[in-house]
């Protein structure tokens, strides 16, 4: 849904958008298979959004900057300065989702962050620290590079019923689905409060009625950036907006 607002806005000025993804994490290669990586690091597009900007590496962040290219990062969990960008609101959406948990009664809640060492699980902690919650709070990264690591996954969430929380706040969609594959399963708690992300006009990404969700508008995200784009495209002067998060009206 954020691309899909994002190429809306564009087609709307005749703006061809060419969607690339890459096969690794945060690297943008020039090796001869890599048409679209090439057309972007040689010039040949007018700019750039990067959606999941908070994977990229130091020196792919470097590299961009040294090219002036026109970028709009997404979903950054830390200001990247010189950049148009929006970041990802995880503070304030952790601090949102763990005062809901306590106003339905929790009485320890477990998050489970993403990969450890990432800044997303400091800013989510931050999020903890600002909720200044009557309760306690218990937080476990998955020990791995890849976030989506079902060995380490498995073990973070074990981790956490071990401890005996009674809600867990989870931070990836695919980290709900794997909770709740294993809940089917018998192999972790049946009556936990669980806490997730969601998206308006993002319908895949609510799928489980027991959950309960985190929204943002991901098409006005979307939209939203390629006004980014064009202020950046006219060499104005670089800022940073943020999503924001709201509980899901239902719940």
């Amino acid at each position: 849904p954020m691309h899909a607002g994002f190429a809306a806005a564009a087609a709307a000025d005749g703006i061809r958008v060419i969607l690339y993804v890459p096969s690794t994490n945060g690297r943008l290669e020039r090796d001869a298979s890599n048409t679209s990586a090439r057309e972007l690091l040689d010039g040949r597009v007018d700019g750039t959004v990067i959606y999941q900007a908070h994977e990229l590496t130091q020196d792919v962040i470097q590299q961009l900057q040294d090219m002036g290219l026109t970028v709009v990062l997404m979903n950054v969990d830390e200001e990247i300065p010189g950049f148009f960008q929006i970041l990802s609101g995880a503070e304030q959406r952790s601090r949102e989702t763990l005062r809901w948990a306590v106003e339905l009664g929790a009485k320890k809640v477990g998050v489970l962050g993403l990969a450890a060492g990432t800044q997303f699980n400091s800013v989510n902690q931050r999020g903890i620290e600002s909720a200044r919650l009557p309760v306690g709070v218990v937080y476990e990264a998955v020990e791995a590079i890849d976030p989506m690591d079902q060995i380490e996954l498995n073990k973070a969430i074990d981790r956490l019923v071990e401890q005996k929380v009674d809600s867990i706040v989870f931070s990836s969609d695919y980290h709900v689905a794997q909770y709740m594959q294993r809940r089917e399963n018998g192999t972790v708690p049946q009556n936990l409060l669980l806490f997730a992300l969601g998206g308006t006009h993002s319908s895949a990404h609510l799928v489980f009625p027991s959950v309960h969700y985190m929204e943002t508008d991901l098409l006005a995200a979307g939209n939203h950036a390629y006004q980014l784009f064009k202020d950046a495209l006219e060499k104005k002067p670089p800022r940073s907006d943020r999503l924001f998060w709201s509980r899901r009206p239902e719940f």
